[in-house]
Parts: structure tokens; C-alpha cells; sequence
């Protein structure tokens, strides 16, 4: 089966490269954006039109329910995730003294935030059975006793 890779803030720059390259070493591409609809679109069409599997979802990785949404969609349509590009974010040009809380919270939203809820959205499907448990120190906590798992689901009937 292909292997899949998800890009955040995969519509232009660094992340369309980045889909780009991916798509051309064969893997099957979910390039998630957030506000650049049309250089989505632009994007899936130009690899589309060149036999890549590709498609565009749009998500605001900052929002823990719409970034486990994309990565269940993403799951959906491609019945495995087998690489996460967090690459997504937010840059700040002005003087720190001129940053709101809201435009702090904005960056920090999605370069932050984005990054954890879009790591912590798949961990469910990556365990088959049960999960074992083990604390071993207090420092590591809850850590599973077989290796994780890549997230895959059983392909739709067709």
C-alpha cells in the first residue's frame, strides 16, 4: 500500500515544496490548509494532473476538534497516516512591545498548539488490542509496553 504523508500548511511555500518532493518519491499526499483555498486547489490540481494521489484539507490546526477532524479525514480517504509534517504556522514581524495577548495567542495557537493536537489526533489508531502500560518512573509516566504503531484504517468498500 502507498504510504501517506499529512502536510500542515502544506498549500504554499516550504509545505508545497514539501509536497512537491513527497509526491514525487511516491507517496500519497494530504496537503492541509487553513485560509489558502485557491493555492490549495492549485496545488492537488498541478500533482493531480501528474498521476500524483493528492488531495487538500482545510482545517485550523490551532483548534484541537478541526485538527483531529483533518487527521480522521485524512485516515478516511487514505486508510493510513504514515508521516505528520507540522508545518503550519503563524510568523510575527512586528516589535514584541506592539504583540497583543490576541496576536500572542494567535502565533502560539497554531505553531504551538497546532503541533500538539495534530501529534496527539492519530495516537488512538496506532494501538490494535490492548494497550499495555507501564510506569515505570514518575518522570516518564504512562508508556505503551509494545511499540506504537503507524495509525491505519480498513479501506472503505467501494
Amino acid at each position: 500500500m502507498q504510504q501517506t504523508v499529512l502536510i500542515t500548511g502544506g498549500s504554499r511555500g516550504i509545505g508545497a515544496a514539501m509536497a512537491r518532493a513527497f509526491a514525487a518519491a511516491g507517496y500519497a499526499v494530504a496537503v492541509n490548509y487553513h485560509r489558502s483555498e485557491a493555492e490549495a486547489r492549485a496545488l492537488v490540481e498541478e500533482l493531480s494532473s501528474s498521476g500524483y494521489s493528492v488531495r487538500a484539507f482545510q482545517a485550523d490546526v490551532s483548534d484541537p476538534v478541526q485538527a483531529q477532524s483533518l487527521v480522521d479525514n485524512v485516515l478516511d480517504i487514505f486508510c493510513q497516516l504514515d508521516i505528520l509534517i507540522c508545518n503550519a504556522g503563524v510568523a510575527w514581524t512586528g516589535l514584541l512591545c506592539d504583540m497583543t495577548d490576541t496576536d500572542y495567542r494567535r502565533v502560539l495557537g497554531t505553531d504551538l498548539d497546532g503541533v500538539f493536537y495534530c501529534c496527539r489526533a492519530p495516537i488512538g489508531t496506532w494501538y490494535t488490542g490492548s494497550m499495555g502500560v507501564s510506569s515505570r518512573s514518575p518522570r516518564c509516566g504512562d508508556v505503551p509496553a509494545h511499540p506504537a504503531r503507524r495509525p491505519t484504517r480498513q479501506p472503505r468498500p467501494a
